[in-house]
């Protein structure tokens, strides 16, 4: 999806990564509706999952045929690719872009799998009080990516990525500061919003930086960046375990201060 969406941006001269992403978010918050109606109405997870394969194996056997057809790269790159030799330079901005990636998903996933553990043990919310802060969760990344190409073409990227990680930082600062439901979840409203914009940046100015090896640049970006959403959550959980799950999620904010520090660097 990422080289399907840089290549877009290429084509039409303009960000898109942010809009094409909003439909992840968007299946997210669907997904935590439907799973909590499912819920409610004693659905097996069995017959759930299955449903939900079903759909999504028609829904992409109907749209890959819209996707755009593979760059040809030609006899000499072709040889170097079989030879092994195809490499690309990792210049100090792709090196901060992975940075930014890695800190920006190891705090998704965090939030993902941690949010809902800390509503309800922290704060003592109720089990619907604490899903729904997932749902917001997910709810304001899609609205956040919504608008990020828009904030993207009027401010720029750097600016986007500082705003954008502050603002993350900020919210998750004042859910562990007061833990007090409808704070809680205004923060998970801000972290939600900050964070939706900063992976799709980081992978649309990798794109734009990279030059013929751009395919490799954007698999390595995202690698970096998933590694994240696979560390994230364990790390939390073992910090967690030794000094509690507030102090855990501090680290969280400390990544979203290293994002901002990113933007410096980040070309606009």
């Amino acid at each position: 999806m990422s080289l399907q969406g840089t290549s877009l941006e290429q084509i039409y001269q303009r960000p898109l990564l942010n809009s094409c992403q909003a439909y992840f978010s968007i299946g997210s918050f669907i997904a935590a509706i439907l799973g909590s109606l499912l819920a409610a109405y004693n659905i097996s997870p069995q017959l759930h999952f299955s449903i939900i394969a079903l759909i999504t194996d028609l829904i992409i056997l109907f749209s890959a045929r819209f996707l755009l057809p593979p760059v040809s790269i030609g006899k000499t790159r072709l040889q170097q690719a079989a030879k092994g030799t195809l490499a690309f330079h990792l210049s100090p901005a792709l090196l901060l872009l992975g940075l930014l990636a890695f800190c920006t998903l190891f705090s998704v996933g965090a939030m993902f799998d941690w949010s809902v553990l800390y509503l309800s043990s922290i704060v003592h919310a109720g089990a619907g009080v604490a899903a729904s802060g997932f749902a917001l969760f997910s709810l304001s990344m899609a609205l956040g990516r919504s608008f990020g190409d828009y904030l993207t073409t009027r401010i720029g990227s750097p600016r986007l990525i500082l705003l954008a990680s502050l603002t993350a930082a900020a919210g998750l600062s004042l859910a562990l500061a007061i833990a007090w439901t409808p704070i809680v979840l205004f923060g998970l409203t801000l972290i939600g919003l900050g964070l939706s914009v900063l992976s799709p940046l980081a992978l649309s100015a990798a794109g734009r930086i990279a030059n013929e090896n751009r395919e490799n640049t954007l698999v390595a970006i995202t690698t970096w960046g998933y590694s994240g959403v696979f560390v994230g959550p364990p790390t939390i959980g073992f910090i967690a375990d030794h000094l509690g799950l507030r102090l855990a999620l501090v680290l969280v904010v400390l990544l979203c201060l290293v994002a901002a520090l990113c933007s410096r660097y980040e070309p606009a």
